[in-house]
């Protein structure tokens, strides 16, 4: 089956190509697995996480790797390794270890959600696009490190557009936000960044000014349970979803110091009693949904190590990481990349969604702060840049 796509570009000019999509097929364990059945965790079956995550990669063609060498017995056949067999013989391998993946959901009284180990497979479907890398290209601009992405064709929503784009965030962007802050002031770089987008995100929706504004993020707390510790082998979430709550008008009026301290005592609070209290809670509350309204939510996969994910014939990918970071029909979700530009610079960088009008005033409050001092003439370069984006 053949498409034909149109990818919008940072500029006013459009990409288009045509993908060849094969007919999906089932990649099974490459040996037999367990026959059972595993009830998910109540953190893992809450409603809000009832959503897939969606990653890709971006490999180049290595042609000294990407060879199959065979001894006949009489004599060597050389033959360039087919990517997707690769992957289907590798993916039929680790299924062997992390079965559950090859099995399917069911869901029992309540709602109960469980994983029934039946070894099924995985589907994977092959396609082949006439298009390079270099022409799927990303833009980044010189000051203020806006990275963009193309605007994905299912954000729109009905009475506005909503758009994706990207942000660098190095070292001189991060010191730029801790000017804002009292000298002295303990602080990590995630703090720092967390509490300055929140804060601009916030400013750049106007929203009432009492309007309740919530900073949810996501906290891996596999290290805090202890008594008793995570059984070996267990490969589920151990997430905490911990909360920061401020008025749309106090997040824009007073000082970042103010978001910031929100942020740091949300994060101090996630103990090992936070934890199994958080469990039990979606126990008795039938794994109620997190609240949506009003809501930023950030996930750091700085330290996931995504961006080396080495199949073998290929190297490292010359990007890893998600394909879009909306939950569902849920946009408020940001993901912490680390990246580095083409000047070698390395930092992270952080995909934003918001409707258009939104996103320019957005832009506009990191202009304020990362384009302080400089020239007149940077900044129309900038104003441009932004212009030819929307």
């Amino acid at each position: 089956m053949e498409y034909q796509l149109s990818l919008p570009l940072p500029t006013t000019s459009r990409l288009s190509f045509k993908v060849h999509r094969r007919k999906p097929e089932l990649v099974t364990p490459a040996k037999s697995t367990p026959r059972e059945l595993k009830p998910l965790s109540n953190i893992d079956d809450q409603q809000g996480l009832r959503f897939q995550i969606h990653f890709i990669f971006f490999y180049r063609r290595n042609l000294r790797r990407a060879l199959l060498i065979t001894w006949t017995g009489s004599r060597l056949l050389v033959s360039n390794l087919d990517p997707v067999q690769v992957i289907r013989r590798a993916l039929g391998q680790t299924l062997v270890y992390y079965y559950p993946f090859a099995g399917r959901l069911w869901e029992g009284p309540n709602r109960k959600l469980a994983v029934d180990c039946t070894g099924e497979g995985v589907l994977v479907t092959e396609a082949d696009a006439d298009v390079t890398l270099n022409e799927v290209r990303f833009e980044v601009c010189n000051f203020g490190k806006i990275y963009y992405k193309y605007v994905e064709p299912e954000a729109v929503v009905a009475g506005d557009c909503l758009v994706t784009r990207s942000f660098f965030f190095g070292r001189e962007e991060i010191a730029a936000i801790r000017r804002l802050l009292p000298p002295g002031l303990h602080n990590s770089t995630f703090d720092v960044l967390t509490s300055f987008l929140w804060r601009c995100r916030t400013a750049a929706m106007s929203p009432d000014p009492n309007t309740e504004m919530r900073m949810t993020y996501l906290v891996d707390s596999r290290s805090k349970l202890r008594n008793p510790p995570i059984p070996s082998g267990y490969y589920g979430n151990v997430l905490a979803m911990p909360v920061a709550i401020a008025t749309a008008k106090d997040l824009m009026e007073k000082p970042l110091e103010f978001p910031l301290r929100l942020i740091q005592e949300a994060k101090s609070s996630v103990t090992e009693d936070y934890i199994r209290s958080v469990a039990a809670l979606m126990a008795t509350r039938d794994r109620p949904k997190f609240v949506t309204a009003g809501n930023y939510m950030v996930s750091d996969l700085r330290r996931f190590d995504i961006g080396h994910v080495d199949f073998g014939p290929w190297g490292k990918p010359v990007y890893g990481g998600p394909a879009k970071t909306a939950i569902g029909t849920f946009p408020g979700v940001s993901v912490y990349m680390p990246f580095k530009n083409k000047k070698g610079e390395t930092g992270t960088v952080v995909p934003v969604n918001l409707p258009a009008l939104a996103m320019k005033k957005f832009i506009e409050e990191l202009n304020g702060v990362f384009m302080a001092g400089s020239s007149a003439k940077f900044k129309k370069t900038i104003n441009m840049t932004i212009f030819n984006a929307f």
